[in-house]
């Protein structure tokens, strides 16, 4: 009789645990969902940015032509660009206050669409700038 009562009690116990741990699984599982959502969701909408170079701020060209005028940069790849002086961060927006040459971190991108520069060195985009 004794032994019949262990085992209703096993049983029951037995139960429980079954019921406890599928719940425990269901919640895993619906907490894995929403992070995986949440992170697919927030990888969708993020840009890839360029890749930061070492670089040297060397010239200023004053602007006389539609086509001239900015600064004359040398990246690490010792590839020499030119880049408009408009928006960016100070204290490199301003060419007369600027000590040349500097060095400087910079992410860049070329242009959308080509721009003819007149001879001088390719024109680039500065996404980013900060001192090195």
């Amino acid at each position: 009789m004794l032994a019949k009562v262990q085992t209703v009690r096993l049983n029951a116990v037995s139960k429980n645990a079954l019921i406890h741990e599928s719940c425990y699984d269901f919640i895993l599982m619906k907490q894995l969902t929403v992070f995986l959502l949440l992170g697919l969701i927030g990888c969708h909408n993020s840009q890839v940015e360029p890749p930061e170079v070492k670089a040297t701020i060397l010239t200023y060209e004053p602007t006389g032509y539609v086509c001239d005028g900015g600064y004359t940069i040398k990246s690490e790849t010792e590839a020499i660009y030119m880049a408009r002086t408009t928006n960016l961060p100070t204290p490199y927006n301003d060419f007369n206050t600027l000590k040349l040459p500097v060095s400087v971190w910079i992410r860049y991108k070329n242009p959308a669409t080509l721009v003819e520069n007149c001879g001088q060195p390719p024109l680039i985009q500065i996404v980013s700038m900060r001192a090195r």
